[in-house]
């Protein structure tokens, strides 16, 4: 799918790529994908990551404390990926 999403994009077109960075361990089909897996397939590509929303279920579980969340990145379970040439 890579190579597809490369060979149909510009040369300096970005691909924005939103998914979970971590696996989720009460669903094993669902894998969380890695910088440096992104980095093998765009090997020649500018890769730039923004932690941007919480796992629903924590994020259930944390809103009556959300005034906490707002600067703590790490509790972010999905990833925005931008990639440029």
């Amino acid at each position: 799918m890579a190579q597809e999403m490369l060979r149909v994009s510009r040369e300096d077109s970005l691909i924005i790529w939103y998914d979970f960075y971590m696996n989720n361990p009460l669903t094993p089909d669902i894998r969380g994908i890695r910088k440096h897996e992104i980095t093998e397939l765009f090997p020649h590509r500018r890769i730039e990551l923004h932690r941007v929303t919480l796992a629903p279920p924590l994020a259930r579980f944390l809103a009556p404390f959300s005034w906490l969340l707002v600067t703590r990145s790490s509790a972010r379970a999905y990833l925005i990926r931008i990639i440029s040439a």
